[in-house]
C-alpha cells in the first residue's frame, strides 16, 4: 500500500487558484462570444413566434370582447322587446276582460227588463210577442257584440305582436 499524498500547502493552493481563475474566465468569455451569434440565430425565431402568438391572442381577445358586447346588446334589446310585448298583451287582456264584463252586464240587464215586461203580460200571446222580440233583439245584439269583441281581440293581438314583428324584421334586415 502506498502512502497518501500529502495535502498541498495552503499557500500553493491559493496561488494555483489565482492562476486558474483568469484562464478559466478567458475561456468562458471566448466561448460566450463564439456562441452568441449562434444563440441569437436560435433565439430570434423563437422571439418572432412569441410575438406572433401574443398578437394572435390579443386579436382573439378583442374579437371575443366585441362579440360579447354584440351578444349582450342583442339580449338586452330582445328582453326589452319581450317586456314591451308582454305589457301590451297584458293591457289588452285587461281591456278585453273589462269589455266582456260590460257586455255581460248589458245582456243581464236586457234579461231583467224582459222578465219585468213579462210580469205585465196579460195573455199568452203577449208573452210570445215579448219572447219573439227578445230573441230578435238578442240575436242582433249578440251579432254586434261578437263583431265588436272580435275586432278588439284582433287589435290586441296586432298591438301585442307589433314589437315582436318589428324585432324580427330588424333581425332579417341585419342578416341580409
Amino acid at each position: 500500500m502506498t502512502a497518501p499524498e500529502p495535502a498541498p500547502e495552503p499557500v500553493a493552493a491559493a496561488k494555483l487558484a489565482e492562476e486558474a481563475v483568469p484562464v478559466l474566465a478567458a475561456s468562458v468569455k471566448a466561448a460566450s462570444v463564439e456562441a452568441v451569434p449562434e444563440l441569437a440565430a436560435i433565439v430570434a425565431p423563437i422571439g418572432e413566434l412569441q410575438e406572433m402568438f401574443r398578437v394572435a391572442v390579443e386579436n382573439n381577445i378583442e374579437q371575443s370582447k366585441a362579440a360579447y358586447a354584440r351578444l349582450k346588446s342583442s339580449a338586452e334589446e330582445a328582453t326589452g322587446t319581450i317586456e314591451t310585448a308582454y305589457k301590451t298583451a297584458s293591457a289588452g287582456s285587461i281591456e278585453l276582460n273589462n269589455r266582456a264584463i260590460d257586455l255581460m252586464r248589458d245582456n243581464t240587464n236586457v234579461l231583467f227588463d224582459f222578465v219585468k215586461s213579462l210580469t205585465g203580460a196579460k195573455s199568452f200571446s203577449d208573452v210570445v210577442v215579448l219572447q219573439t222580440e227578445l230573441a230578435r233583439r238578442q240575436f242582433e245584439t249578440f251579432s254586434a257584440q261578437a263583431k265588436e269583441f272580435s275586432g278588439l281581440v284582433q287589435k290586441v293581438a296586432a298591438d301585442s305582436a307589433g314589437p315582436l314583428n318589428a324585432a324580427v324584421a330588424k333581425g332579417l334586415r341585419l342578416a341580409a
